[in-house]
């Protein structure tokens, strides 16, 4: 533009008109709105400045050359983007047809200002912009008298609003409180200029704010739909300033027009550069939106060819060109997701579901038509979906895209993640069932069902599609499935009350009166004697006669009452219980009043033998289902995991020590162990969490109390001296020795609490003493975990040494129950931690007792044992290089994990997994498994079975190497989990498997490594070692293992 000539606004104008062309509704930009009342500024005059101050407000015309000058640069704009087209190999189609269609508005514009040119044809110069001689020095509208009587004037209209808003506060009547809103109403609409849309929009924003769920979701679509119908009608409202570019012009200081002639070069530059890269901006945008467009072009074409193809195409040719016809859709998916969206649909995804050709004969010939399938989400709970045809994909894909999103639903998710329950639904001859799923099990569903789940902002749900698998019939099955979702609101108000609280709340309060109950028993004035062996056989046949005489008394009323009860009926008519030895009326099998648990097991033996490898006892009220058979306990505990995961109720003395089985090994299958399971397994049994144990496992390798040490440093976080071990080992070990003592307060708990308060005394005893001696470690470590959280940085710890090591105590101070909403107590942090220290201590010293007795009566075992070390660590003659076995080098160890497994085999700690339950009664091998009963899986001798293991009875870790001989290891890849076959048990099978198992391996072979690796082991004076077997907590030897240990260093080590 030549210097010479003046700026005018209508060439400001065309300007932006050709940077912003108007666009078609479904691609339009999304814009900013700014809901707020604006008002203007009330302030006091000031002394005007020295400055000048110009305000400009010009709408004008320009002459016919100017015209012609317009018109010119929109011809060099279409010449220049022409060109670029060219460059770039694309269609220049679409330009050429600029030049009739005008689709910019330029031409209408054009011809208003002739028009208004003609009309005022007698002052010509009134539509010239303003230049350095008409300045608005002289203009009356910004004298001093003018600026004050604006003032004045809003003064008084804001005195005046304030008069009507204190007369509504002050109405008394009703008639006089709708007069003075009325007033105001109208004089805001009067004065303050706000579009009514606007008001609608900032009322529905308010509302939003405050909104939740279902009601927040249908707030957001009637704020999402008024913004739409404003942001049109700017968009294509003739009227609107916006679409055609007029500016009104206000600011302080010189104009732009002036910087023409006052000579600001580098101001010019700067607004010459802005609107430079404006315009390169909206070129490539441009240019970008036109190779995507042709892409999609190419490939609705290629689906149109696909599918007509698919009509006349069978069989594997079939199956791979619907392959091709998938991939192709999730490649437009693909190239959608980039496409920029208008603003109401800001957050949301579209994917395409399927894609369907149908051909119709008539006499004017075929007509095809094309069906397509969509569905939208915002990953939040709104998903909706729409099908729609058309002549051609384009068409079809873009009815379907306007109409998913008029159909939205808002769908409750359970914790973000995953449905409430299960659901099952079915349209027409379509069944859909949805099934929830812990948070890391991904979702596992087909294509259809995946992709609307994903969209809805599910992330760990399973489905199964049966009958039709028509993708219409699918979609609309799915969302009939999702809206059947019901909440814990919506089952309050179906049902007018809330099941859960109360249920909850009722086992909270018999548990506190239970608790109150033991505290009344630990408060008596006896002192504890020690009870001789005659008064407890007198004591113990006393509470046999009479519990029998009340059980026969009660069992006969409940005959009388419930004899025409139709369950018992139900149950025993399709199936029975495990076959057992007689069961004598209300005693049941008196043999167990006489033998204790552990003497039990030579007793199975012979019923398994004569009854087979699943037999009864009944065991008290409850009969007991004993399994040895292998292949039942994977059919139990792996493919029907869900049903046998739960555990029986706790006996009366458990429920003491297990604070009312609030612990991992105990707790009824449902979220409260799924915490606390989780909490041990990913916070303190993790690889991560282990690795940074290593320094602990060498530090307790030279001292005694070795497995106890390390386990407690993991449980309080500190090391802790010799005497606290001392204190807590032996607590520990007296409470699991008397266990055994107190099964007779388990019989009738509420009759023994009367006739045994001593017994009872003494063993709250020991709870008490355990508690004394536990908690004020707890306390001890919530006090370090609060001054680390206070103390950003802990300089006197760092200056010290000292490492801060997280422990299982650090986990459990901010657990919430999820079902009682609080945190864990005292009593519940001291069951944990005995159960941590008792689960990883007793077992694993136990089953490393038999793994070195058994290294001590095979010398040649210990002997490849100490060479395969040798081989990996290195090593010459009979000095050893290297003090220790790292923890990366077991490994590479093929031998010593076959001995440890071999060890677990033969020895396990543990001759019985912890009684398990089932949620509901099952059929198991043709055998009734009551709810109300127990079933335990008898672990050695799964593990001995003849039929799996050649002379199970001996010691053999060859038996897990491949060759036999030392080769490639089969022990690495050995299930021990029993996930694919079930061959030995150690750790248990399923769902309740041994969270610690890992880390008891772990132990295993570090310390054998380093003991054999250090140390030369034989039998003490050459004595036969005897094997035989005692059962304490663990099945321990009977005889403790004595050796005699010589270093191998030639100095200590």
């Amino acid at each position: 533009m030549p210097k010479s000539q003046p700026f005018s606004w209508s060439r400001l104008l065309l300007r932006q008109t050709l940077k912003n062309p108007t666009k078609s509704p479904l691609h339009f930009s999304p814009r900013r709105y700014i809901y707020t009342l604006h008002l203007p500024t009330v302030q006091t005059p000031k002394p005007w400045p020295t400055g000048r101050i110009s305000c400009s407000f010009s709408y004008s015309t320009v002459s016919s050359r100017a015209i012609q000058d317009l018109l010119a640069e929109v011809e060099k704009e279409r010449h220049r983007d022409r060109e670029q087209r060219k460059r770039a190999g694309l269609d220049t189609k679409d330009i050429d047809q600029e030049d009739e269609e005008d689709y910019m508005g330029v031409m209408p514009l054009i011809e208003k200002l002739e028009k208004e040119k003609l009309k005022n044809t007698g002052d010509l110069n009134m539509y010239e912009e303003p230049t350095d001689s008409d300045s608005d020095q002289d203009d009356e509208r910004f004298t001093r008298d003018a600026v004050q009587k604006r003032f004045d004037e809003f003064q008084r209209k804001a005195k005046r609003h304030q008069e009507l808003l204190n007369n509504f506060v002050e109405s008394e009547t009703l008639d006089d409180t709708f007069k003075w809103m009325n007033k105001i109403d109208k004089f805001e609409q009067k004065h303050f200029y706000l579009r009514p849309e606007y008001r609608v929009i900032g009322e529905l924003i308010n509302r939003v704010k405050v909104a939740e769920g279902k009601d927040k979701f249908i707030l957001q679509q009637k704020l999402n739909r008024a913004m739409r119908l404003v942001e049109w009608k700017e968009a294509y409202d003739p009227n609107s300033p916006a679409n055609y570019g007029v500016i009104q012009h206000e600011q302080v200081g010189p104009s732009v027009d002036l910087l023409e002639h006052a000579g600001f070069e580098k101001e010019k530059a700067i607004i010459q550069g802005v609107d430079d890269d404006d315009e390169e901006e909206f070129d490539d945008m441009k240019e970008k939106d036109d190779i995507l467009l042709e892409k999609l072009n190419a490939i609705d074409k290629k689906l149109e060819e696909k599918l007509a193809e698919l009509d006349h195409t069978f069989g594997k040719k079939g199956k791979v060109l619907e392959e091709e016809i998938r991939d192709l859709a999730e490649e437009r998916n693909s190239l959608t997701e980039k496409k920029r969206r208008p603003l109401y649909r800001k957050g949301f995804d579209v994917k395409l579901i399927d894609v369907n050709r149908t051909c119709k004969v008539t006499k004017g010939g075929q007509v095809v038509k094309y069906t397509a399938i969509l569905a939208c989400g915002n990953y939040h709970g709104v998903v909706g979906y729409a099908k729609a045809k058309g002549p051609a994909v384009p068409i079809a894909l873009q009815k379907a895209y306007e109409k998913c999103f008029q159909n939205l639903h808002y769908v409750e998710r359970h914790e973000e993640h995953t449905i409430a329950h299960a659901i099952q639904t079915a349209y027409k001859k379509t069944k859909v069932y949805l099934w929830p799923a812990s948070t890391t099990t991904g979702m596992k569903a087909g294509r259809t069902v995946q992709t609307i789940l994903n969209l809805a902002g599910f992330k760990n749900v399973k489905s199964k599609v049966v009958g039709s698998r028509n993708p219409h019939n699918t979609v609309k099955a799915v969302f009939k499935a999702l809206n059947e979702i019901e909440t814990p609101k919506d089952v309050q108000e179906k049902f007018g009350r809330t099941v859960v609280e109360k249920l909850s709340n009722f086992v909270q309060l018999q548990f506190n009166c239970n608790r109150n109950e033991y505290l009344w028993l630990e408060s008596g004035s006896l002192k504890l004697l020690s009870t001789k062996q005659g008064i407890f056989a007198m004591e113990t046949w006393f509470v046999i006669v009479v519990s029998l005489c009340i059980s026969y008394l009660l069992k006969s009323i409940f005959s009388l009452v419930f004899r025409d009860g139709t369950t018992t009926r139900k149950l025993t008519a399709t199936a029975t219980l495990p076959p057992g030895p007689i069961n004598l009326p209300i005693i049941g099998n008196i043999f167990w009043l006489r033998k204790s648990f552990s003497e039990l097991e030579p007793i199975l033996r012979n019923l398994h033998a004569k009854y087979g490898p699943i037999v009864t006892l009944h065991i008290g009220p409850r009969p007991a289902i004993f399994i040895r058979s292998r292949f039942l306990a994977h059919q139990a505990l792996v493919q029907n995991g869900a049903v046998f995961a739960d555990r029986p109720p706790a006996l009366a003395t458990s429920k003491i020590i297990s604070s009312n089985q609030h612990n991992i090994s105990s707790a009824f299958y449902g979220s409260t162990w799924r915490l606390l399971r989780r909490n041990l397994t990913s916070e303190i049994l993790s690889p991560l969490r282990v690795k940074s144990y290593s320094r602990a496992r060498k530090w307790v390798l030279e001292i005694l109390y070795a497995m106890f040490c390390l386990l407690a440093l993991m449980c309080f976080g500190d090391k802790l001296d010799e005497k606290q071990i001392k204190e807590i080992e032996a607590a520990q070990r007296r409470m699991l020795l008397a266990f055994g003592r107190f099964n007779l307060l388990n019989f009738w708990p509420r009759l023994t609490k009367i006739l045994f308060r001593k017994r009872w005394q003494q063993f709250l005893h020991l709870r008490e003493e355990q508690e004394r001696i536990l908690v004020p470690l707890i306390n001890a470590r919530k006090t370090k975990l609060q001054s680390k959280v206070d103390q950003s940085d802990n300089k006197a710890s760092e200056e010290e040494g000292e490492e801060f090591v997280v422990s299982y105590v650090d986990t459990l101070l901010e657990l919430q129950l999820p079902d009682e909403k609080r945190k864990l107590d005292e009593c519940e942090i001291v069951s944990l931690c005995s159960e941590f220290l008792n689960a990883g201590t007793d077992t694993t010293s136990t089953a490393l007792e038999w793994i070195l007795a058994n290294i001590v009566k095979h010398p040649r075992i210990q002997e490849r044992l100490l060479a395969e070390i040798k081989g990996v660590v290195g090593g010459d003659g009979d000095e050893v290089q290297v003090e220790e076995v790292k923890e990366e080098d077991l490994h590479k160890m093929a031998y010593l994990k076959a001995v440890i497994l071999e060890g677990l085999r033969r020895h396990p700690p543990g001759h019985f997994v912890l009684p398990h339950a089932v949620t509901e009664d099952v059929v198991l091998d043709g055998h009734l498994v009551p709810k109300d009963g127990s079933v335990n899986f008898m672990v050695a001798e799964i593990g001995w079975d003849p039929n799996v293991w050649e002379d199970p009875m001996a010691f053999k870790p060859e038996r897990f190497l491949r060759d036999g001989r030392g080769g490639d290891a089969d022990a690495d890849c050995f299930d021990i989990t029993g996930s694919r076959e079930i061959k030995m048990m150690p750790f248990g099978v399923g769902r309740r498997i041994c969270p610690g198992s890992g880390l008891a391996i772990l132990h295993l072979e570090y310390f054998v490594a380093n003991l054999v690796w250090k140390f030369e082991w034989t039998a003490d004076n050459g004595d036969e070692l005897d094997l035989s077997e005692k059962q304490e907590f663990t099945m321990v030897m009977k005889n403790p293992l004595k050796a005699r240990i010589s270093p191998r260093l030639n100095k200590s080590p």
